[in-house]
C-alpha cells in the first residue's frame, strides 16, 4: 500500500523534477557573489583614489563611508606662496591638511625620505628672488611623481641650479616632470621662462580642458563677459597637455595657463599663474590631485 496521495508527486530525479524556489534563488546568488565582490572592491579603489567623491551623481555620497576616502591630504610647499595661495590652502582644510613649508635647500637634504611623506607637493617660490633647486632635489621630484606622488609647480620656480654654471629651465633639474619647457626667443634670444608677461585676460579651457576635472562646468575665467582678470605669465614653451590658456585682452596673444605632464601613475601639475588669483580653478585642482 501507498500512502493516499502518493501518486501525484513526481520521480524523485524525474524528467518533470522541478527545483524550488528556494533553490533557484540559492543557486543565482552563488553565481552573483564573486560579481558583486569585484564590483564592491572597485568601488572601494576608486573612492580611496579620489576617482569616485562626495560630489560624483549617485556613488557620492557613499564614498564618504570608505576609510581614507575623504581624508585631507597632507601638502609640502617648497618655497613661498602668494598670501592668495595661501588663503585658498587654509579655507580648504577639508582638501589639504596639515600644511608644511620648507625651503628648497632645507629638503635637499634626504629629499627622496621627506618628499615621500607627503601627498601633494607644491613647488611656489614666485614670490622669491632664489628660484634654486638643486640636482638631488629635482631627481628626487621626479622620483616622487613616478611612485604616485602629486606636484603642482608655479610660474618660475625651480628654473636654477644652485651653481654659476647650471642650465637655465627645468629640463636637466627635473627631466620631463614639468609639462613645460624654456626656450631662446628668436627675437631676443631671451630664455622665455625669464621674460614677464602682464596682462589683462580671461583664462578658457584648452586642448584638453573640456571634459578636465580641474576646469569642469568652467567656459571661461571670469565668468562675467565684463570683467578681466590681471596676470603675469611667462613665455614659456608647453609640452604637456594643456588645460587651460590664457588670453590677452588686448593683443589676443595666447600663453598656457595650466599644463598636466603625461604621467602614468602621478601627477603634475603646472601653473603659468598665481593660482591663488583663481580661488574656484584652485580648489578644484587640489581635489583633482587629491
Amino acid at each position: 500500500m501507498y500512502p493516499e496521495g502518493a501518486g501525484d508527486l513526481p520521480p524523485a530525479g524525474g524528467a518533470d523534477y522541478e527545483p524550488s524556489l528556494k533553490s533557484r534563488i540559492s543557486y543565482h546568488l552563488e553565481g552573483l557573489i564573486p560579481i558583486l565582490l569585484i564590483l564592491i572592491i572597485a568601488f572601494f579603489l576608486a573612492a580611496r583614489f579620489g576617482v569616485i567623491t562626495s560630489t560624483t551623481p549617485i556613488l557620492g555620497p557613499l564614498a564618504s563611508i570608505i576609510p581614507g576616502a575623504e581624508k585631507p591630504a597632507t601638502m609640502l610647499i617648497i618655497g613661498t606662496p602668494s598670501t592668495y595661495t595661501m588663503q585658498v590652502l587654509s579655507s580648504n582644510r577639508e582638501l589639504v591638511y596639515p600644511i608644511t613649508i620648507r625651503s628648497a635647500e632645507a629638503i635637499s637634504r634626504n629629499a627622496e625620505q621627506q618628499l615621500a611623506q607627503y601627498d601633494i607637493v607644491l613647488l611656489d617660490q614666485s614670490q622669491q628672488a632664489n628660484k634654486e633647486v638643486s640636482r638631488a632635489l629635482g631627481e628626487a621630484v621626479q622620483k616622487y611623481v613616478n611612485s604616485g606622488g602629486k606636484l603642482i609647480t608655479v610660474l618660475d620656480s625651480g628654473i636654477r641650479e644652485p651653481n654659476e654654471f647650471g642650465a637655465l629651465g627645468w629640463k636637466t633639474t627635473f627631466g620631463n616632470t614639468i609639462p613645460v619647457e624654456c626656450r631662446l626667443e628668436s627675437m631676443t634670444n631671451q630664455p622665455g621662462c625669464t621674460k614677464k608677461v602682464t596682462l589683462n585676460g580671461r583664462i578658457f579651457p584648452g586642448a584638453y580642458g573640456w571634459k578636465h576635472r580641474i576646469m569642469r562646468g568652467i567656459e571661461q575665467y571670469p565668468l562675467e563677459q565684463s570683467k578681466l582678470i590681471r596676470e603675469t605669465v611667462l613665455d614659456i614653451t608647453n609640452t604637456g597637455n594643456e588645460i587651460a590658456y590664457i588670453e590677452d585682452a588686448r593683443t589676443k596673444i595666447q600663453y598656457t595657463a595650466i599644463s598636466e605632464s603625461p604621467t602614468i601613475v602621478g601627477k603634475s601639475i603646472y601653473f603659468n599663474y598665481d593660482p591663488g588669483t583663481t580661488p574656484t580653478i584652485l580648489e578644484a585642482t587640489l581635489d583633482y590631485v587629491k
